[in-house]
């Protein structure tokens, strides 16, 4: 933390903290010494003394070589005082913040684009998406794939397939609902490969124990809970496309067989408002309309600029992962799909896009949902 100020016929004074045992004061005309125990300043008067009203020190400095009654600069040959600081308590040191970073996009074609298409993959940790990071590789056999998971280090899947795609995975921290972890990643896809052809964002949240449970019925609605979930379900996928948008624009998927680049969001049946007959789940309900939302107006976007860009909702099905498994005993075998057999429905309706189809919400099978 520091202040400046500067004053008519004052020294100009600068402080700030030195670490959490010291501070440094440097002024024009007098000359601040700064140690763990003490702090020696040539001069110093009321006015100044007035500027420090933000300085933790302001209470234990007192005014001396005071202002001739002339207003002339005292003579700085007589040695001050000195002052004894108390000592400053280690135990509650400063935050160290690291200053705040940007990583603009540039809008011109970059010239170090790569020419094999570049795949990413939010949520890649476990469940549908590490099922999407494994049937990519294996089925595109060019180009990088990044995969991104708030957890690289404990993401065994993901360690497992580095170890058999160790020239083409590559492994990154990413949090939806952390915005600078967002940058860092599409700043390094830019400047590694100046394009991205397919995203795909599988991060989503219905149930975490003793945190987030869905709601049967108004009266457990909790505010708190709702806006975890539009954090994570909505807000977080809204924040990384825009940091990708310009990206995609860079890949136009070329390279494919896709009609452009492409934007995928997995959404749920059970964001569609038309479609709400049961009830019940308020802030899973309403956090996957707001991606359905967010989502498509993305794509409104995009077709209204002549993007070479295609935003798509899909809608995997009940899945029988750790996501889905507390609710899914009810559901026929015949409608409870393995990661495997959805990943590869969906990876079939994305690798077959049409300029056409940007905007759409489509179900597993290809048909169009309602809203």
């Amino acid at each position: 933390m520091g202040s400046s100020t500067a004053l008519p016929g004052v020294m100009n004074l600068h402080w700030s903290r030195c670490g959490y045992k010291s501070y440094h004061f440097l002024s024009t005309k007098g000359v601040a010494v700064t140690c763990s125990c003490d702090l020696r300043i040539t001069m110093v008067d009321k006015c100044t003394l007035r500027t420090l009203k933000n300085c933790p020190l302001r209470g234990i400095i007192k005014p001396f070589a005071m202002a001739s009654s002339d207003g002339n600069t005292p003579s700085t040959t007589t040695e001050p005082p000195k002052i004894t600081l108390p000592p400053i308590e280690e135990e509650d040191p400063d935050p160290i913040i690291p200053p705040p970073v940007d990583y603009p996009i540039p809008i011109e074609l970059p010239s170090h684009r790569i020419e094999k298409p570049v795949t990413m993959i939010v949520g890649a940790s476990r469940g549908l998406g590490l099922e999407f990071t494994r049937q990519i590789l294996a089925k595109h056999t060019e180009g990088p794939v990044i995969a991104t998971c708030r957890n690289p280090d404990t993401a065994d899947g993901l360690s497992a397939l580095e170890d058999e795609y160790p020239s083409r995975l590559i492994v990154r921290k990413l949090d939806v609902t952390d915005e600078h972890s967002i940058k860092v990643v599409a700043r390094e896809i830019y400047d590694n490969y100046g394009r991205l052809d397919l995203y795909i964002n599988t991060v989503g949240v219905l149930h975490i124990p003793d945190v987030l449970t869905p709601e049967r019925n108004i009266d457990k609605f909790n505010k708190d809970q709702a806006m975890l979930s539009f954090r994570i379900n909505a807000v977080g996928p809204a924040t990384v496309a825009k940091h990708l948008l310009p990206l995609l624009k860079f890949g136009q998927g070329e390279g494919t067989g896709r009609g452009g680049a492409v934007l995928v969001h997995l959404s749920a049946k059970i964001g569609s408002i038309y479609d709400n007959r049961l009830g019940g789940w308020y802030s899973f309900r309403a956090s996957k309309a707001g991606l359905n939302q967010l989502t498509r107006t993305i794509g409104v976007e995009c077709l209204r600029l002549k993007l070479p860009v295609i935003t798509v909702l899909l809608h995997p099905g009940t899945v029988d992962t750790d996501h889905s498994k507390p609710y899914s005993r009810n559901v026929s075998p015949e409608h409870l799909f393995t990661p495997a057999s959805s990943v590869e429905k969906l990876l079939d309706i994305i690798d077959s896009l049409k300029p056409e189809d940007c905007a759409k919400f489509l179900n597993y099978d290809r048909q169009e949902l309602p809203w």
